[in-house]
């Protein structure tokens, strides 16, 4: 089974870190991890998208009228269910002019 071994190389010597392995010789295989305080780069725009973007709306406002009228139809139907439980008996179709009546 293979074990790790913290260690910090400076100028070619090992220092370890905590806990030392108990060999006189070994073959190791040694991986060098960037620094701690290393700053990743960050990510940029393609120039081929760069300023492409545009806001379509926000979390409180409609998008356009077709949204509005949408929310519009979806109210009515609301108040249609709402107007309608207690009064229509399961299974039964309305007539035209019972929903015209609404």
């Amino acid at each position: 089974m293979l074990k790790s071994y913290e260690a910090t190389l400076d100028h070619g010597h090992i220092e370890w870190q905590g806990e030392r392995p108990e060999v006189l010789k070994a073959r190791i295989i040694v991986t060098i991890l960037e620094e701690r305080g290393s700053i990743r780069p960050r990510r940029n725009t393609p120039a081929s998208i760069a300023g492409k973007g545009r806001l379509l709306g926000d979390i409180v406002q409609p998008l356009d009228d077709d949204a509005i009228e949408h929310q519009q139809k979806m109210d009515l139907y609301d108040r249609l269910m709402r107007d309608l439980r207690g009064k229509v008996r399961i299974g039964r179709k309305l007539t035209r002019e019972e929903l015209n009546e609404r």
